[in-house]
């Protein structure tokens, strides 16, 4: 069976839950203790409030934590179109003690929190994509004598913050583009593959 959620789903104590996969885009998830997640295909929580006492969560294919964005064309009187980008809900994951996450595939996080507030073990069995989401708007104006283009751009990076230690292991490649990075009391971060970190 698959799981689909896109309201809010709150447990006091213990949530679990187990699936194929877990589609829970636009969806808030909160448990007051254990959160267990458990597929053999993806998790999907692309603009996912998930807020957890403790975490478990084991993808057999990919984990998504993107923030989605939404894109809007007008067209003016004046006959100047204008493309806007905007963020959707920033996906977040929130775990206010310990979290394990075991993926199968790639952990993909455009523009998405991910926070810890005890110990972190993460084995990715891919690639770990920390991205950003791009933002603004792109305005094109038709004139006697010529054309108008104009480009306002802001990028929303990814955060990964963690109070306690971290173990991670990444199978593949880990790739940060403009992603803050705060692992609190330090640990491992290892992947097999390339590790790149930069600018957005």
């Amino acid at each position: 069976q698959s799981f689909t959620n896109s309201g809010t789903i709150k447990a006091d104590n213990t949530l679990a839950i187990q699936g194929k996969q877990i589609d829970n885009a636009f969806g808030a998830l909160q448990s007051g203790g254990l959160m267990s997640l458990k597929t053999e295909n993806n998790i999907d929580l692309t603009s996912a409030n998930v807020k957890a006492g403790s975490l478990q969560l084991d993808a057999g294919k990919d984990l998504i934590l993107d923030t989605a964005t939404k894109t809007n064309t007008r067209v003016s009187r004046d006959g100047a179109t204008s493309v806007v980008t905007t963020l959707g809900p920033t996906a977040k994951l929130d775990v206010a003690g310990n979290a394990s996450i075991v993926t199968g595939g790639n952990f993909q996080q455009n523009a998405g929190n991910l926070s810890v507030g005890g110990n972190l073990g993460m084995n990715v069995g891919g690639n770990w994509d920390l991205g950003a989401a791009q933002t603004g708007e792109h305005k094109i104006v038709q004139r006697a004598n010529g054309v108008s283009n104009t480009d306002i751009n802001k990028v929303a990076g990814s955060s990964v913050t963690v109070g306690g230690q971290s173990n991670v292991v990444v199978g593949g490649d880990l790739t940060a583009k403009g992603a803050q990075i705060d692992l609190g009391q330090g640990g491992t971060l290892a992947a097999k593959g390339n590790v790149t970190l930069g600018a957005a």
